[in-house]
Parts: C-alpha cells; structure tokens; sequence
C-alpha cells in the first residue's frame, strides 16, 4: 500500500510555500500524495494559493486536526505527517538525501517489527543525538511521524500534550514505538503566523500536564517546569 502524507496547517497560506511544501518538492514527492488540511474556513485561501495540491477540510485545533486526518483515511492506510513549519529534515547531521526511499524503509520496518509509529529526535540538537534506532517508550513528536493508520488509535483526549499522548496509545496498542535518535527537524513554532502557538498559554499548559500525569502516571513524570511531562523508557 503507497503511503500517504498529511499536512496539518493553520493560517499559513503564505507560508507553507517556503517550508514544508519547498521541502516535499526538493524530494520530487508526488503531489497526488499530499493532502493539506484546513479548516474550513480557510479551504478557498489554500485553494488560492497553492492550486496543485489537494486541500482537504480539517477541523480546529491540532488535536482536532490530526483526528481529521485519521478519519479521513481508511484502516491501515500508510501516513505521513508532517507539520506546515518543517524546512528541513537532518540525518546524522546533514540534510536526508532521499526522502522516499526514508519513508519506504520505515514502514518495512514498522511492518516487520508489528509496531504503528515511528519518529524522530524531538530536538533539533545533534550533540545530544545518538547513532541507534529505538523500539522502547520515547517521545514522538507530531511533527513529523510515520504511522500506520487506526482510527482508536488516533483519537485525542489532549490538545498541548495530544502528541504525548498519541505516543503512548502506540506504545501500549504495540509495546513499542520506533524512534530514530539520529534524525531530526528544522522547524520553529514560534515564528510566524498561525499554527499551534494561537491556542498554547502556560496556565491550559500546566492544567493539561497536571491531569495527563494523573491518567497516565506509570508510564510520565512532570517536569520541574511544570509545564511539561516526560515519557519513562521503561514503565511497569
């Protein structure tokens, strides 16, 4: 089954040229595989602005977002999602050289190790990377995964911590998670208009934390912030 990617976006018409769409082409990525979602409200100022790719009506919200794109896609569909901001995609500290051939070598992998998920390094900081391909409990961040679709499993309680929380319905759904420790992204969610920072304040920040950590205790610990949890690589 040919996969398919998914891009969640939110008042950045304009923007998207420049980043992830500038991305997917350098990588000569089909358009009839990429899907952007919108709210509907927005459909026509997408349409506008980028007339070749399919624009989709999504919902609002990023937790409302990524639950669209489940549903819009059947059982078992192949999907990659990536968010409007992601310029660049680095492995081993460079730039990836096929994007493709990277996606088609997940999903074997995925497959052969009846596993869902797969990401990347949540932080752009190669001296903290490290050379190894990981299946325990490690965070993945929604900006860029590759899973194989299921609609249970794709369904949101959270919305600053849906990623999080997302991760580990995958872990407990497989009993793992894969994560390449050596790849991560060049994005920025605080610059720019739109996206997920419109709906992110520290006090819906710290209360969603607090009730995540008490649904979710044997497998997450609060950071000393208070404004973040962090997954435990080997819950009981």
């Amino acid at each position: 089954m040919e996969y398919i990617i998914a891009i969640p976006s939110h008042k950045r018409s304009t923007i998207i040229n420049g980043k992830v769409i500038k991305l997917l082409e350098k990588h000569n990525i089909d358009k009839k595989k990429i899907f952007i979602f919108v709210e509907e409200s927005e459909i026509e100022t997408y349409k506008k602005e980028l007339p070749e790719y399919q624009i989709v009506k999504g919902a609002k919200g990023i937790s409302g977002q990524r639950e669209a794109i489940s549903k819009y896609f059947c059982e078992n569909q192949k999907i990659v999602s990536i968010d409007d901001d992601v310029e660049e995609i680095y492995e081993h500290n460079e730039p990836i050289i096929n994007l493709d051939y990277f996606i088609k070598d997940t999903f074997d992998f995925l497959n052969m190790n009846n596993l869902t998920m797969a990401g990347v390094y949540p932080v752009a900081n190669w001296f903290f990377c490290k050379p190894t391909i990981t299946t325990d409990l490690r965070f993945c961040a929604g900006a860029f995964k590759l899973y194989i679709n299921d609609h249970k499993l794709e369904q949101r309680k959270y919305e600053l911590l849906e990623d999080y929380e997302n991760t580990l319905l995958h872990y407990r759904h497989s009993k793992g998670v894969m994560r390449y420790n050596y790849i991560y992204l060049k994005c920025n969610y605080n610059s720019g208009k739109g996206g997920l920072k419109e709906y992110r304040n520290d006090e819906r920040k710290k209360k969603e934390v607090n009730t995540f950590f008490q649904e979710y205790i044997s497998f997450c610990k609060i950071k000393k912030s208070g404004l973040d949890v962090s997954l435990l690589k080997n819950p009981h």
